[in-house]
């Protein structure tokens, strides 16, 4: 490799021989050409001699040889380069001088073999050598150097780009050797940012330059956008493309300006890969759809017999709701009804048959559809049918007399299938099989499906989302006890143990009950009667307000509801759950609720050690040591234990401590007995206590020979034990402790396995006593130099000083440094940029790792709060090696540019996480701990190229040291890792619970540390630490047990106590559930004030515009979170229960979105007035329509801001809502009515989709089933009145709307309908009025009925 050198005047050229490798070192100069060399010497030390030579024309002169005696290493070699002279010096002697051509000028010299270190001086000049290429789309490669100097400085520069590419630099021992060089770092690896195309005009090509101290290496690469085109083409094409590359690609695509210039297929591909990957901050994806194109939207898929079967289906729907008593089978002779039924195919009429089946099993009239049954051949399909098939065909095969395939479906019910099941259907069959005991089923079939019937309507009740409050299926459950006596003998009893279990609770069964002649042989059974009991005195507690004292008489502990029950009254002060037939973790949900709950009767919860262990009872996402409170123990025993070092108490401690670490000494303990006690002898020697060092000594001695031989290999691979093991090692060294490297030998295969010892020099680098070698954990702080007088000084008053008191040291870390302590600032050489913290975070790995003797360091924020004794005294973080909060990513869940919105520059001048999926890592928020071990293969891992690339893809820190670790199969553990993550949507909102849903660390909350998010809470965190309370207050759901962590429903109190209590005063709340409805805000509060509404609930799911925040400055709002998936929630319903069960008991709330208005009659007076009213004094429920209003020009002309909405949105379809539906809901207990204008919008969509109906005003009782979306109610009076939602969809803000919930996918069936409106919008649709069939809202004939 020819290395550039200029000698313009005096020059001097310096090597160090160092034949460690080879016995040679050969020196070449070269001409201007390259091709001869003027200057030739070879050193071959095993001969003692030099040897010069020339190379002219090709042809190499005569050697001269001079006897030279050369050390195997570090001999000084000088050449002095002068006008027409060379002379060469060793070690300072001259042994050669030579002449040169004056004529002839050196541009080049070339090494091989042992010459090391070369410099120039003089009026020398070397000049910058190497090379850059494209390795991969976008992946930069190559290297580069300057010989003969120090530096090396290696940078890509772009044009417009400042501070050129980003790079990392690798280690080419190759060039280094060629060149002569000391500094090995000369090989780059660089990913290319898009942004690099914004200093590109149009039709230039881009140039990267390769630089080593500011002098080119090379020729620059260059790119034009046809190249960019073709790559991107290329990647497109590639159905195995990864995260890096699609990201890649449309990055590049945005920032080049080259979207017009992709084929459509390709600008299709990117389109799917915004939506895969979240990358809509960067690139809409209408933005790649240009004018001809195919809609890039994935179509709905739509059978065609399905819309055949629809329109016939409708027509039957609007006949049947035209006539005034329904009679289905009249309609089957209509003659209209007839012709579309006969143009129907035979797959497509049995479809139709089977969807009526279910209408006509509700009104008992399903012989009458028999005939077309047949004509359609129904009972000839294959078996592989679908659940929702097998049900609808059931009551023909009654009919039929079908033992074989009667029994066949109860069978097949038993196994409780997933999948829709007509209800209708089933009820209708096996009240035929109960009433009429049919000959072609034997008894044992009979009773077997009777048996199968009621287990699956058990299974129902058991799931509030179920269908077991099914009116259908309650009255099969009737007719069954009704004709009990007609089945075998313990039939009965086991029948009424059954229903009881699952109706006990429901106002409708008792109904049924009391009202059938023929079940009163019954009323007298005592368990009936102790259920009616238990059912009455709830219904009394719920009404009157009771405190529950009367509901002695409950069911067993597995009466379904039963628990729901006793949450929803424990609010109230109930002190049922004292009964001792309640189990313990009935006792522990109710702790649990009552500690949490805000203005609750915490008081009842339980001392805080209970609420721990409910807390971490229902983490089902943690894993959970089997001796965990035990190691919590030992831990607080051993810390006091370190307070008395020096002193006969510690011997007296250490041998209480025996039982215990005998415990926590086998394999089912990770052996961390084992590594507790050669810690604490570890301790004992650095305090200099001789005689508990001993004492400690023989413990571990005896702890280690009680291993059993078989467990004595997982004893040494112990993380615990391995990095005890290393701890000892070390004090042995600094300490010169025999016993010590005693103790050490014993493990030997555990010594051999960690990394080796820390240099000597580092113990005086930080605190490290007898306490500090207990914990043997340094503390990293992750900030940056802004925040030192912020986020940093608030943690320095509060839990930093904890960790002092402790021994435990720690360092503050920000970058742009150069690796040195300042007090307890550490400045790393790395950005303090936000977008430099995963570099940062490496930098302060290496510190730790090459500075420190530590065998752990805890990675954490500075927006953490840390519970320092419930961290290190559990002893959790010494059995694992990797150990932290552990995240899984699969494709698409990764947020790439979440960094744009925190950063303190232009997003555009940012670069996109390109990093890949799936991958499994620690979350940093929550911090995370490393061992030695860990550390050495993280930081061996960054310097391959393939780590290198993964630095430079990266812009999560945390995601990035798991996918280093990831490069060799290692995994993060969780075990007991509870910890509490608070996060602020945007930069001056308010932290709320955010992924896991938990509480701050206290005395009743396990959590071991909290991410905050901001400084101003510090404070807040350190006075909860101090507690015995939970913070911050929430509420669950009531149908399941209370869950921590991820998508739990909860509803997190963010106003004040206080302020939710008055709230809650009023006898009438609006619940709404709202995510970024800022705009709308001001005008739905002011509508609700002015009909009355004193009170708002507000659940507000992850809003980033400021709704919150809004929310909390009003003082008629509680304000709540909920950080749940929308589609979780059952669509908000989960949410709302929440509110309702826990605070709103027996008392009205209306449910309404913010763009719900009700609209009342002018003589409803306000909405308080209207529950006044004696059409409301029986209901509890109250239904209400979804009225569709819209805009008379176009959408994006529709602003609500500062406007009345029914100023903007005027018009309605004439006719608003269809009833081509003939589904009754989950319930079975009402009409389905749908949205006209949605299905004028969006043609050939499915009969019973755009539910425009919900029971949202109700007075919550216990007993009550909720729907999703509220679209249907179970257990309810209804009103007879039904009320209007004057509903506000469709303004300019629509398209917004539409991009982000397709992209979030959060609504039903995937956003189904989100998506159907991007088809929509791609078609450039603006207008929704229609003339032939808009009309003004209040002229609506439909309005007018109901408001007139």
């Amino acid at each position: 490799m020819l290395l550039g050198f200029r000698a313009t005047g005096d020059a001097r050229w310096e090597c160090i021989l160092e034949f460690d490798r080879v016995d040679y070192a050969n020196l070449s100069f070269f001409d201007a050409n390259g091709q001869d060399i003027p200057f030739h010497v070879s050193f071959r030390q095993a001969d003692g001699i030099l040897a010069f030579n020339r190379l002219n024309g090709g042809v190499w002169g005569e050697e001269i040889l001079t006897p030279c005696a050369l050390a195997p290493r570090g001999d000084r070699v000088r050449i002095d380069f002068s006008q027409g002279s060379a002379a060469l010096f060793l070690n300072d002697t001259e042994i050669l001088r030579e002449t040169i051509d004056e004529a002839v000028h050196l541009h080049w010299f070339d090494l091989h073999g042992a010459a090391r270190a070369v410099r120039v001086g003089g009026a020398a000049e070397t000049c910058a050598t190497g090379e850059l290429a494209l390795s991969a789309p976008f992946t930069l490669t190559g290297w580069g150097v300057q010989a003969g100097v120090e530096s090396q400085d290696l940078r890509i520069e772009a044009a417009g780009l400042d501070g050129g590419v980003p790079l990392r630099t690798l280690a080419r021992p190759d060039i280094a050797a060629a060149a002569g060089a000391s500094n090995d770092r000369l090989g780059v690896i660089a990913v290319l940012p898009g942004r690099v195309w914004y200093g590109v005009a149009a039709g230039e090509s881009l140039s990267l330059q390769l630089t080593c101290n500011g002098s080119p290496c090379g020729a620059p690469l260059q790119m034009t956008r046809e190249e960019l085109v073709r790559t991107i083409e290329g990647i497109a094409a590639d159905e195995r493309a990864g995260a890096f590359s699609l990201v890649s690609a449309v990055e590049h695509a945005a920032r080049g300006g080259i979207i017009p210039m992709l084929s459509e297929a390709a600008r299709r591909r990117l389109s799917q890969a915004i939506d895969a990957y979240a990358l809509g901050d960067l690139l809409n994806p209408e933005e790649l759809v240009l004018e001809g194109d195919a809609d890039f939207t994935p179509p709905i898929e739509v059978d065609p017999n399905v819309v055949a079967v629809e329109i016939v289906q409708k027509t039957f729907s609007g006949k049947l709701r035209a006539m005034a008593k329904q009679d289905p089978a009249a309609i089957l002779q209509d003659p209209e009804f007839a012709e579309g039924f006969d143009g129907l195919t035979g797959e497509q009429q049995r479809l139709l048959v089977m969807r009526l089946a279910e209408v006509f099993a509700g009104s008992d009239q399903v012989e009458a559809l028999v005939p077309l049954a047949e004509r359609c051949a129904l009972r000839a399909q294959a078996d592989a049918i679908a659940p929702w098939e097998k049900s609808f065909r059931l009551p023909f095969d009654v009919l039929a007399e079908d033992a074989d395939a009667v029994s066949e479906f109860f069978q097949w019910l038993s196994q409780r299938p997933e999948g829709w099941i007509s209800t209708q259907a089933l009820s209708w069959s096996i009240r035929k099989i109960a009433t009429d005991c049919p000959a072609f089923l034997t008894d044992t079939a009979r009773e077997t499906a009777a048996r199968a019937f009621v287990a699956y309507v058990e299974w129902h009740a058991w799931d509030y989302w179920g269908r077991g409050a099914c009116t259908r299926l309650t009255e099969a459950i009737i007719t069954l006890m009704e004709q009990s006596h007609l089945f075998s003998t313990w039939f009965e009893d086991w029948l009424v143990d059954r229903v009881l279990r699952s109706h006990w609770l429901s106002p409708q069964f008792w109904s049924a009950f009391d009202s059938r002649e023929g079940l009163a042989r019954l009323r007298h059974d005592g368990r009936i009667h102790a259920a009616r009991a238990a059912y009455d005195a709830a219904v009394k507690a719920v009404r009157e307000g009771s405190t529950g004292s009367g509901l002695t008489a409950l069911p067993p502990a597995s009466a379904i509801d039963g628990e729901r029950l006793m949450r929803e009254l424990a609010p109230s002060g109930w002190k049922g759950d004292r009964l001792a037939s309640l189990a313990p973790h009935r006792l522990l949900d109710l702790a649990l609720r009552r500690a949490a709950l805000p203005g609750g009767n915490a008081a009842e919860a339980g001392p805080p050690e209970q609420i721990v262990r409910a807390i971490r009872s229902v983490s089902p996402m943690l894993p959970r040591s089997e001796y965990l409170e035990l190691q919590e123990k030992v831990g607080r025993e051993a810390a006091e234990l370190l307070s008395d070092l020096g002193t006969p108490e510690a011997g007296h401690r250490l041998e209480a401590l025996k039982p215990e670490l005998r415990l926590l000494s086998g394999r089912r303990a990770g052996y961390n007995g084992v590594a507790i006690a050669l810690s604490l002898l570890g301790a004992a020697l650095r305090a200099g206590d001789n005689a508990l060092a001993c004492q400690a000594a023989d413990l571990s001695r005896g702890l280690i020979d009680a291993v059993p031989p078989k467990q004595r290999g997982a004893l040494q691979i112990s993380p615990a034990v391995r990095m005890a093991v290393f701890g000892l090692r070390q004090t042995a060294i600094a300490c010169d402790s025999a016993l010590a490297r005693e103790l050490v030998a014993l493990l030997p295969e555990a010594e051999a396995a960690v990394p080796g010892p820390a240099d000597p020099a580092t113990e005086a680098c930080l605190s490290r006593d007898g306490r500090a070698m207990f914990f043997d954990t340094v503390v990293v702080v992750i900030s940056c130099r802004p925040l030192l007088e912020t986020r940093v000084k608030a943690q320095r008053e509060t839990w930093l000083k904890d960790l002092a008191a402790r021994g435990i040291p720690y360092v503050i870390v920000v970058g742009d440094g150069d690796d040195r302590l300042e007090g307890d600032v550490l400045h790393v050489d790395a950005p303090d940029s936000y977008e430099g913290l995963p570099r940062k975070v490496l930098a302060a790995v290496r510190w730790i790792y090459r500075n420190t003797p530590f065998s752990h360091m805890l990675k954490i924020d500075d927006d953490c709060s840390l519970d320092v004794d419930r961290f290190f005294l559990t002893q959790s973080y010494r059995k694992f090696a990797y150990y932290g909060r552990r995240l899984h990513r699969t494709a698409g869940q990764t947020d790439r540019t979440w960094h744009l919105t925190r950063a303190a520059v232009d997003p555009s001048q940012l670069d996109i996480d390109r990093s890949p999926e799936p991958s499994t890592y620690a979350e940093g928020g929550t911090g995370y701990v490393l061992n030695r071990t860990i550390m050495d293969v993280l930081l061996h891992n960054a310097e391959t190229p393939e780590g290198a690339r993964l630095i430079l893809s990266s812009i999560m820190e945390d995601k990035l040291v798991g996918d280093l670790l990831g490069m060799t199969g290692i995994l993060p553990d969780s075990e007991d890792y509870d910890a509490c993550v608070l996060r602020r949507s945007h930069s001056k909102g308010v932290p709320v619970s955010r992924w896991e849903n938990a509480f701050l660390p206290s005395a009743a909350s396990p959590a071991k540390l909290v991410h905050l998010d901001t400084p101003d809470l510090q404070n807040w965190a350190a006075e909860v630490r101090g507690t015995g309370e939970l913070w911050p207050k929430k509420a669950w759901p009531t149908y399941d047990p209370a869950r921590i962590g991820w998508n739990t429903n909860a509803i997190d109190l963010v106003s004040p106590v206080p302020q939710l209590e008055r709230v809650n005063a009023q006898s009438l709340v609006v619940i709404t559930t709202i995510r970024n409805e800022r705009e709308m805000l001001p005008l739905f509060l002011d509508h609700y004030r002015k009909l009355g509404v004193q009170g708002f609930f507000a659940i507000d799911n992850c809003s980033t515009d400021g709704t919150l925040e809004y929310l909390l400055e009003q003082p008629d709002v509680a304000t709540f979170s909920a950080d749940t998936d929308y589609s979780a929630s059952a669509y908000g319903v989960a949410w709302q229960q929440a509110a309702m069960a826990n605070f709103r008991l027996n008392r009205w709330s209306l449910i309404a979105d913010a763009d719900e208005l009700l609209v009342l009659k002018d003589a409803d007076g306000t909405l308080p007035d209207l529950l006044a009213s004696p059409e409301m004094a029986s209901a509890d429920a109250a239904r209400i329509f979804m009225l569709d209003l819209y805009p008379e020009g176009p959408l994006s002309r529709a602003s609500f801001q500062g406007r009345d909405p029914f100023t903007v949105a005027t018009h309605v379809d004439k006719v608003p809502f269809l009833a081509e539906s003939t589904a009754t809901g989950p319930f079975s207990n009402a009409e389905t009515w749908t949205s006209s204008l949605r299905h004028r919008l969006l043609p050939g969509s499915r009969s019973e989709l755009f539910v425009a109906q919900k029971y949202a005003l109700l007075k919550y009782r216990p007993w009550m089933r909720l729907s999703a979306g509220l679209h249907y109610v179970a257990e309810a009076q209804v009103a007879p009145r039904d009320l209007i939602f004057a509903h506000f969809k469709y303004h300019a803000g629509f398209h917004a709307k539409v991009r982000e919930e397709t992209r979030r996918r959060q609504h039903f069936n995937d956003a189904e309908e989100y998506r159907r409106y991007r088809n929509l919008m791609a078609e450039g649709r603006e207008n929704l009025f229609d003339p032939t069939v808009s009309v003004p809202w209040r002229s609506c004939d439909w309005v007018r009925e109901r408001l007139d």
